[in-house]
């Protein structure tokens, strides 16, 4: 895993330092755009807290998000939900099969460091995300759950080959996080109770402070934008999530998704 992170960071970076020869006008002709996402999530994960046992899966992804774009292109505010479930399981018996749900919104802003003969475009800034995810295996009375609030560094480079095409790929990694575990397997009585008497928020956010010593995490994003029309662009997304619990209730997970998104813009 640690040989995968290292050969995608330099991946990125090698993309970032690339240079292109050609003059292209790089000023967005539009402040705002909408975007609505559909695709696959693949998870692979491994929860202690939940099984011994390693565990695969999938289901679709829906996400919206909307993005504003400072004038003369030198700032982005960026605004995006995901919501994904499906069903995970090993290899072990299909009576372990298990649901999952996923929830992720995420707010940034960032500002434009530099820029290469109009054409490459780095930006640099922070990131408020809320991540929060369960797993449930009736069978065997069994859940889990994973939730994260805070803030990260983010860092994003544009590559515009022409006037309808252009790439871009982000790397967020979170700093201070409120990290949310369950305190042990099975049906946790107490929580229940508390969601039952409307206290989610209570439970969701009831968490400790973490960094990276207690939780890392990685998001990596590749983004091929196509311009259909002045008003709308259609954009092929990968998107890699890794992150990684510490402690006695570990956790380690990988994320791929793959989509598409419509983009309106006004």
């Amino acid at each position: 895993m640690k040989r995968i992170l290292i050969i995608l960071c330099l991946s990125t970076i090698t993309l970032v330092h690339s240079q292109s020869k050609q003059s292209l006008d790089t000023t967005a002709d539009f402040k705002n755009s909408i975007g609505f996402e559909i695709g696959y999530n693949q998870a692979y994960l491994k929860d202690i807290n939940f099984s011994p046992l390693n565990y695969t899966g999938g289901g679709i992804l829906y996400s919206l998000m909307y993005t504003h774009q400072i004038p003369e292109g030198i700032g982005i505010f960026n605004v995006d939900v995901d919501f994904s479930a499906g069903t995970i399981g090993t290899d072990a018996n299909d009576f372990f099969d298990s649901s999952y749900t996923l929830v992720n919104a995420e707010i940034s802003y960032l500002r434009k460091i530099y820029s290469i003969e109009d054409t490459w475009s780095f930006f640099l800034g922070g990131q408020y995300n809320t991540y929060a995810q369960e797993i449930d295996a009736d069978e065997v009375e069994a859940t889990s759950y994973l939730a994260a609030h805070g803030i990260g560094a983010k860092a994003l480079a544009t590559y515009r080959v022409n006037a309808k095409h252009r790439f871009n790929t982000s790397v967020v990694i979170p700093v201070v996080q409120i990290l949310v575990r369950p305190p042990f397997n099975g049906e946790n009585v107490s929580t229940q109770q508390k969601i039952d008497n409307g206290e989610f928020l209570n439970v969701l956010f009831s968490g400790d402070i973490a960094t990276f010593d207690a939780y890392f995490a990685l998001d990596w994003k590749l983004n091929y934008q196509y311009e259909l029309s002045s008003k709308v662009d259609l954009t092929a997304t990968y998107l890699l999530r890794y992150q990684n619990v510490s402690g006695f209730n570990k956790l380690t997970q990988l994320h791929n998704q793959l989509s598409v998104v419509l983009l309106l813009k006004f």
